[in-house]
């Protein structure tokens, strides 16, 4: 999933962490579209399995992003509790 940095400041001290979420969407997204790639050469040659791995790439990938998602509204709901 994503990962976190945390950057220091003045002193060493922490100034922030960061969350690279954009980095697992555009994995997420190449995911999809391979296996959008698979499913299409599947159904072309009539090869059912290779067109059930692209289907399976193209669920995992939906799901993934479902949980990015998730992880996003969370931090969106805990900074309004800041303010």
């Amino acid at each position: 999933m994503g990962r976190i940095v945390q950057r220091a400041g003045i002193d060493g001290v922490a100034v922030g962490i960061a969350h690279f979420a954009t980095e697992d969407k555009a994995a997420n997204k190449v995911t999809d579209v391979k296996g959008k790639i698979k499913e299409s050469a599947g159904k072309a040659t009539n090869d059912e399995e290779l067109e059930g791995k692209g289907k399976g790439d193209q669920a995992e990938a939906s799901v993934k992003d479902g949980v990015e998602n998730l992880k996003d509204a969370a931090g969106n709901v805990k900074d309004a509790f800041k303010k």
